[in-house]
């Protein structure tokens, strides 16, 4: 996906609770940059290969939504929100942001958000805590040039502004290194 865009693909990944979609919309509000939820997208347009009950959640196909993605990719100026870098081609990617944020409060989060007790506390299978974050950020040193991966911590409301602020920075520098 080498061509020239006027907009940089952004990949923000983390575990549920930790902000991603927060982060993304405003980002959205901020920018030119069009917000893409990975899950709802797969779910609103078929592209998930099975439901399961016990973890109340979607199993994506992942050659689908790729599929599906693509051109919106080749376009730019897309914003990714999933909880996983390694699912996407690392050629998509201008910046990679991996939020995390303290196991206990993310944790609450969760509960906060009425997910159930099974899906949160699942160890083999969970999507919180410590465990999870370190495969996402192996996954995405793994996938994408180290150059491009950068962390962010989002423990308190005011970390938001922050992590927005960064990213904007980013953005402008994106731009005036590529326009």
């Amino acid at each position: 996906m080498n061509t020239r865009r006027s907009l940089p693909n952004i990949l923000i990944c983390g575990p549920p609770g930790i902000g991603k979609s927060t982060l993304a919309n405003l980002l959205e509000e901020d920018t030119e940059l069009n917000w893409i939820d990975v899950s709802k997208v797969a779910i609103d347009t078929g592209c998930v290969s099975e439901y399961v009950e016990e973890l109340q959640c979607s199993i994506l196909d992942g050659n689908m939504l790729v599929k599906l993605m693509e051109n919106w990719m080749k376009e730019g100026g897309q914003i990714v929100d999933y909880q996983r870098a390694d699912l996407f081609p690392p050629n998509w990617f201008d910046a990679v942001f991996v939020l995390r944020a303290n196991d206990t409060i993310l944790d609450d989060r969760l509960h906060k958000r009425q997910k159930t007790e099974k899906k949160a506390k699942n160890k083999p299978n969970s999507n919180v805590g410590a465990e999870f974050f370190i495969i996402v950020i192996q996954e995405t040193q793994d996938s994408f040039d180290s150059e491009i991966v950068h962390e962010l911590t989002n423990n308190v409301p005011e970390d938001m502004p922050i992590n927005v602020d960064r990213i904007l920075e980013w953005i402008e520098e994106w731009k005036k290194d590529n326009i």
